[in-house]
């Protein structure tokens, strides 16, 4: 409740006749006495109880946000903030002890204080010091009410009102859902002991909220009917000061746009008319009115007297409804109505003004909107096209800046400081100039010893305007459009090479994708790639890729289309596979609060267009990503491509190991989102988009010898299965400082906290200055840029804020950043990730780029030699122009905004360089990385399950890898472990089979596999490391393109029969028939045929199984009319009868060739189903038998036709 009160005393600071005028008055109207018997009874609901809803964790201790026990005073007191100058360090000591003694000794038994007087006398300290213990956490000034040490629970309140309230009070103790949130928290509680299926957790929650919580009739009502909760005297409109290409538009009705068709059938004027069409439009006596004022004084109306907003392109806040103002409308009758020129309607004068809202740009962030904006708005104009946008913005607002001034300062109380905004232009320019003529290479003036000087310590103040990363990659609504990567793709010999090195699990993986996008096959599919270290999950990724991509484009070539999306949750991650982050594909927000936005209409628009072909979206290192974003993701998706489906109706796959850490500042990606908070009811639902993924696990490690030895014992770890022997090898790399190798010393050091990462770094470059000759060091500040309606006051408590924010919350920019030659640096944020200047590269400082005494670059000799080729590239010229080595890679300032203070009402824009010292780094900060040498110290501090693996495994092999310390091998994850909960429900429940796994199983059968393989010599090894082929009896060949010379082979295989061609050079023909080495008992040979004429032919080879079943392998060419039934005489001398081959004749319906082989007994064995890439049928099997027999047809990467795969059941 708020209650005004007439002839209240007005505040003035620091002045002690005001301060005692408003003490008077405050214990006037309010007090915190107990011991009143007119409001004893009531007393008691005044008490202060702390419930969870009030609780908050701050530096390891549970607090009340309400800063109960609220503090005792002898009397009425308003108290200061400190001045700037902070107490000393052994007072503020004093103060720590006091607030701690003070706080336990209201815990427990304030009442046994009588007086403030005595709690002093305990507390054993002065008025003064006690003061300035609430003083030095005040922020403004502050009214503290009389209290004594008993009354440190009771609420401020008014005897009169306390006393009138009594039905207030009543309902209070009554109120049905007082013990709710107690019940959902216990709720809660229990769903995360125990592994509740979704439909008992939804049961446990609807049996509580339908026993404990009532509403009456009328407020579900007013509720459902959307009736508004409050009105207003005043509306408000937005004006969107966007571009103009940039603004939404809403069409007009559908009988307004037929009539428009029948008047003027070439007419493009299909949109509604809003707010700034109709200012342009205006009548001439309104000539020199703006933008602002135009809207906020004046109505649209389509006829006099009649207002015009419900069908308008404007916004009009809708959270309240407008007071039914009478006077308004009679005073708007009197008004004159002024006639628009484009006789769309009439305006009138408003007597009570609307407030207006735009966009407000940022001159810190985006200068050039910025300036569009305040010539939008405050300016004059009749055409916006030809009078601003077409205009250079910048020289408008310096000849305009009277007239913008003034206007402006009618709509905000806080004015612009003009020459602050003209200093910032010509300063901007200014260095634009200097930056460009500075790297101009044919700047033939430039002297090279006045260009570069290596300077020791300076603070520099260049500015080097970069709105690209000032805006960010993750904002929602800014920015530009994300440029999808696509990598190059392989040349055959490249590729087939990359599949042939694939295992068996990852082959079969990868059969299974082929299949399902070449038949469009159970689409869309969600899988979850798993897989501990070394099991080759980058590269099955990297096979996905390519192998996809050529299935969807018909040719390889150049890229014209994004059909396949490869992101990663990190930028070292999207690096390490050529894509790029998620954020920047997917336009995600940074604030994991903030994930329900919505893309603007201009960019969702755009993104559609760009992902019209978008087929597949691979996510690696899903590890990282929260649930909070991968919900965003699906969003997202669902509004770029305008459907409910999950992910847009898009195929997912996730890649990545659970073990490793989990997603910073966010809940674990299968988990609901936001469930990670104790206090979330979120663990009671069910992860909708996670629970549409089945789960392939990787098990096989891809390793050599010890390398793999050692990947084995580092999956172990995250499974607390560690044996002694892995023990005793880890522990085989163990070193001190002192016995620690000089590749150890020199190598990345991995530690589990910043406070040993910092202290470990500047001892390196201690090390450096001592010891190294011509070491450079650099102390750069960054330029920290405030924005906002703030003073001078909030400014210096933002400066001084700023010093204590961690690197997290400045967008990892650093407020003093040293750099020094030698030093090892990493990338603290994503420059540019398809050119590996991603968060997370390292590389070694080298040199510093001065110009004018300011230092315009820096540069890093980087680690990856391909990191950084483009920017290279750029500064091609430049740098050969001043020798500076061309494998060292230029990195720029960037500038990045954050918010500091309460509710961050003050933006900070800061400018630094994106760098840190990588000498050592935190384990959080390796993930993702590979690294031949690494040293990890376990001395530092200790390291839990999921940090050992991940720091041990960043180390590519085991020589690789030192340790500081001894390895100690964690425990087993609990019963409970999120991980290990999820990974065997989806273990047990949703596990992928692989679709062909079951055609290499070896059995007591006859298994043949007949595929027209287009060249055996060009594929001979991806059909030798193929298992499906291996472990088959027989393997007949089509197109075989042999010649007679050439032999072919196939580890434990015999070529027995083979039609193959004279040469020199090989042609499209040629039947081979290979046996199993073991198998060559049960095979005989017959005579292979050819049969020509002119450019017609078929080529037969066959053999005969156990002397009883006749095995055929045709291949006809293209186009050939030689009748295959000429020549099948053998067919009628064996009871039993195979014909399998390549006939290019359409089998997907009865054919000649199925006729004339019916007619002799043979029918079709396999399917009328594609049996090529482009959908035909040209490949089948025939048979006479009355075997059981099974037929499949398989997948090729390397050919356009499908294996056929038989099995004969002969036992």
């Amino acid at each position: 409740m708020v209650i005004w009160i007439e002839n209240a005393p007005i505040f003035v600071p620091f002045d002690a006749e005001s301060e005692a005028r408003v003490a008077e008055f405050v214990d006037l109207v309010s007090t915190t006495d107990s011991d009143d018997p007119l409001i004893r009874e009531f007393i008691k609901y005044q008490m202060h109880k702390c419930i969870q809803t009030c609780k908050k964790k701050a530096r390891g201790h549970v607090d009340c946000r309400f800063g109960a026990p609220f503090r005792p005073m002898d009397k009425t007191r308003i108290l200061y903030p400190v001045d700037d100058d902070k107490p000393e360090k052994d007072v503020l000591t004093k103060i720590r002890d006091l607030n701690k003694k003070l706080i336990e000794m209201l815990n427990n038994k304030p009442e046994e204080i009588d007086t403030f007087e005595e709690m002093l006398q305990k507390l054993n300290c002065t008025l003064y010091l006690y003061l300035l213990a609430i003083r030095v956490n005040l922020r403004h000034p502050t009214i503290f009410i009389k209290r004594d040490p008993k009354n440190t629970r009771v609420n401020v309140y008014n005897k009169l009102i306390l006393t009138l309230m009594r039905t207030y009070i009543v309902d209070y103790v009554n109120k049905s859902s007082r013990g709710l949130s107690k019940l959902l928290r216990d709720c809660v509680e229990e769903a995360r002991q125990g592994n509740k299926t979704l439909r008992e957790k939804l049961k446990a929650l609807a049996h509580i909220l339908y026993n404990s919580s009532e509403i009456c009739s009328q407020e579900a009502a007013w509720s459902r009917l959307r009736l508004p909760m409050c009105k207003c005297s005043d509306l408000v409109e937005f004006i969107n000061t966007s571009h103009s290409s940039k603004r939404t538009h809403i069409l007009k009705s559908n009988k307004e746009i037929a009539e428009l068709a029948k008047s003027n059938p070439t007419s493009t004027d299909i949109f509604k008319k809003g707010s700034i069409d109709h200012y342009a439009s205006r009548p001439n006596e309104l000539e020199d009115l703006c933008l602002a004022d135009f809207v906020a004084n004046y109505t649209f109306n389509v006829k006099a007297g009649t207002t015009f907003q419900e069908d308008e392109n404007v916004e009009i806040d809708a959270e309240v409804e407008p007071i039914d103002n009478g006077e308004e409308r009679a005073n708007s009758r009197k008004s004159k109505h002024y006639v628009l020129k484009d006789n769309s309607g009439t305006i009138v004068e408003r007597r009570s003004p609307k407030v207006i809202r735009y966009c407000r740009f940022s001159i810190e962030q985006d200068e050039e909107n910025f300036l569009r904006e305040m010539c939008l708005l405050f300016l004059p104009w009749r055409n916006e096209k030809q009078d601003i946008e077409d205009n250079d913005c910048a020289n408008l607002y310096l000849q305009n800046r009277e007239i913008i001034s003034t206007n402006y300062s009618k709509f905000n109380a806080i004015d612009l400081d003009i020459n602050d905004i003209l200093r910032d232009i010509e300063e901007e320019r200014r260095t634009q100039e200097q930056v460009e003529e500075a790297n101009d290479p044919e700047n033939t003036n430039l002297e090279e010893d006045d260009t570069f000087v290596n300077v020791y310590d300076f603070d520099d103040n260049v500015v080097r305007p970069d709105l690209s990363n000032e805006i960010g990659e993750a904002s929602s609504n800014q920015g530009a459009i994300s440029k999808y990567i696509v990598p190059n793709l392989y040349g055959d010999e490249e590729y087939f090479k990359l599949c042939d090195s694939l295992n068996t699990e990852q082959k079969d993986y990868l059969m299974l994708l082929i299949s399902c996008f070449k038949n469009d096959n159970d689409l869309p599919i969600y899988h979850f790639i798993s897989g501990g270290a070394g099991v080759g999950k980058t590269c099955l990724t990297r096979a996905i890729f390519q192998s996809l991509t050529r299935i969807f484009r018909n040719q390889p070539g150049t890229a014209k289309k994004n059909e396949i999306i490869l992101a990663a949750s990190t930028g070292m991650a999207a690096h390490n596979i050529a894509g790029i982050t998620a954020h920047q594909a997917f336009h995600l927000t940074t604030s994991h609060g903030n994930t329900n936005s919505m893309l603007g209409p201009d960019i969702a628009n755009t993104m559609a267009a760009e992902l019209h072909d978008l087929k597949l979206i691979i996510i690696d290192e899903i590890s990282m990503l929260s649930s909070e974003l991968f919900n965003q993701i699906s969003s997202r998706l669902k509004q770029i491509f305008r459907t409910t489906q999950e992910f847009g109706g898009k195929s997912v796959i996730v890649v990545g190991d659970f073990n490793q850490l989990r997603p910073v500042g966010g809940t674990r990606t299968f988990m609901p989102k936001n469930s990670g908070s104790p206090n979330s009811t979120s663990i009671l639902t069910e992860n909708l988009q996670w629970s549409l993924f089945k789960l392939f696990k990787l098990t096989k490690v891809m390793r050599q010898r010890d390398d793999l030895r050692f990947a084995e014992a580092l999956n172990r770890i995250p499974l607390g299965e560690t044996t002694a022997e892995d023990i005793e090898m880890f522990n085989s790399r163990s070193f001190t400082e002192l016995t620690l190798p000089e590749e150890g010393k020199n190598a990345v050091r991995l530690m589990r906290a910043n406070r040993v990462v910092d202290a470990y770094n500047l001892s390196k470059v201690r090390i450096l200055e001592m010891n190294v000759p011509g070491t450079l060091k650099i102390v750069h500040r960054a330029e920290d840029r405030f924005s906002g309606n703030i003073t001078e006051r909030q400014k210096n408590q933002a400066r001084n804020a700023i010093e204590k924010l961690e690197k997290k919350d400045t967008q990892n920019l650093l407020t003093e950043l040293q750099l020094v030659t030698g030093m090892k640096y990493m990338i603290s944020s994503n420059i540019d990730v398809p050119d590996g200047l991603f968060n997370g590269a390292t590389g070694t400082l080298r040199f510093f780029e001065v110009v004018n005494n300011r230092l315009q670059a820096v540069y890093l000799e980087m680690e990856d030699k391909d990191i950084g080729k483009a920017a290279r590239s750029k500064r091609r010229a430049l740098m050969e122009k001043n020798k500076i080595p061309l494998n060292w890679t230029p990195i720029f300032k960037i500038k990045k905004a954050f918010n500091v203070l309460k509710k961050g009402i003050v933006q900070v824009t800061r400018e630094q360089y994106p760098l840190i010292m990588a000498e050592g780094i935190t384990v959080h900060k390796s993930q993702g990385l590979s690294m031949p040498n690494v040293t990890v110290d376990f001395i530092s501090s200790s390291m839990e399950r999921e940090m050992k693996y991940v720091a041990l495994s960043r180390a590519t092999t085991l020589n690789g890898l030192y340790i500081l310390g001894k390895f100690v091998p964690p425990d087993k994850p609990g019963p409970n472990d999120p991980v290990k909960v999820e990974m065997e429900r989806m273990h047990n429940e949703c596990s992928l089979v692989p679709k062909f796994k079951n055609l290499r199983e070896i059995g007591t059968s006859l298994s043949i596999i007949s595929h027209n393989v287009q060249s055996l010599h060009k594929h001979i090894s991806s059909i030798s490391s193929d298992l499906t082929y291996i472990n088959t009896n027989i393997i007949l060949c089509q197109e075989t393109w042999a010649v007679d010379n050439m032999q072919y082979n196939i580890p434990g295989f015999t070529e027995i029969n083979r039609n193959s061609f004279g040469g020199p050079m090989s042609i499209a023909q040629g039947t081979i028939i290979f046996v199993k080495s073991n198998y060559l008992n049960s095979v005989v040979p017959t005579r292979a045929r050819r049969f020509e004429a002119g450019k017609q032919h078929i080529d037969i080879t066959s053999c005969i199984v156990d002397d009883s079943i006749l095995i055929l392998n045709i291949y006809r060419n293209p186009g050939s009319k030689i009748a295959i039934n000429y020549y099948l005489d053998m067919i009628t001398e064996f009871e039993y009868v195979f014909v399998f081959g390549d006939f290019n004749e359409d089998l997907s319906k009865e054919s000649e060739l199925e006729r004339y082989l019916a007619s002799i007994g043979l029918k079709l064995l396999s399917e009328r189903k594609s049996t090529t890439n482009s959908g035909t049928t040209l490949d089948g099997v025939f048979a006479k038998c009355d075997f059981m027999t099974e037929v499949n047809i398989y997948e090729s990467y390397f050919s356009y036709h499908k294996p056929l795969c038989l099995k004969v059941y002969t036992d």
